[in-house]
């Protein structure tokens, strides 16, 4: 995960303005830096998440399935994900 920063300046970026940081009761964290959203979960079981439909996952600290039509991303335990999603929003 650390080499994608090389390849995404969104992610270089200090400025943090914007990235509508979102904790959930169940610990999974997300929040878009440019064109891209991170999610995390922290939690110690599996994770759903709604992405917008389009997403690419860029990298993930565990495998992560591509989200389908319907835009869910299923995350591990205690892992995370980079994922593109075309729009700054």
């Amino acid at each position: 995960m650390i080499a994608i920063r090389q390849t995404e300046p969104a992610l270089t970026d200090p400025d943090w303005t914007g990235t509508d940081p979102a904790v959930d009761p169940d610990r999974c964290v997300t929040f878009r830096r440019g064109p891209l959203l991170v999610v995390v979960n922290l939690g110690r079981v599996p994770a759903e998440r709604r992405v917008p439909v389009g997403s690419e996952v860029l990298t993930a600290w565990r495998p992560v399935p591509t989200p389908d039509g319907s835009g869910p991303i299923r995350l591990s335990p205690e892992s995370a994900a980079v994922l593109r999603t075309g729009s700054r929003r």
